[in-house]
């Protein structure tokens, strides 16, 4: 049986090393959004969004970006809503507000994206 060569040991040894860490030893992130509720009556011109935002994963997050959609009378208005320092297992409400103008139905709101 041959021995394993002394110049192939480094390179094997980080590749183990860095698969590891991709397959799910290294520490994650994970951050989940969703509408908590929203406020709109026909007679002002605002949506006010509630977004209840949490940190599932296993390191802080320093700052997130959440878009949102607003879908009103066959129309939909893109918003979004920034937020910083989330610790692991910390959740809290973000507020929002979008202009979709009076008189409209607003009939759903939605997260579209998650960033951090």
């Amino acid at each position: 049986m041959k021995k394993f060569p002394r110049k192939y040991l480094l390179p094997f040894l980080a590749g183990t090393f860095f698969l590891v860490l991709s397959t799910g030893c290294a520490r994650r992130a994970h951050l989940s959004a969703s509408i908590e509720r929203f406020e709109y009556s026909p007679s002002r011109e605002y949506v006010e969004v509630y977004i209840q935002i949490a940190n599932d994963g296993e390191r802080a997050i320093d700052s997130y970006e959440i878009d949102y959609r607003v879908a009103f009378d066959s129309l939909v208005q893109d918003g979004e809503t920034r937020g910083l320092n989330l610790n692991p297992g910390e959740s809290r409400t973000e507020y929002a507000i979008t202009y979709v103008g009076r008189g409209k139905k607003v009939s759903d709101v939605s997260v579209t994206n998650v960033k951090w």
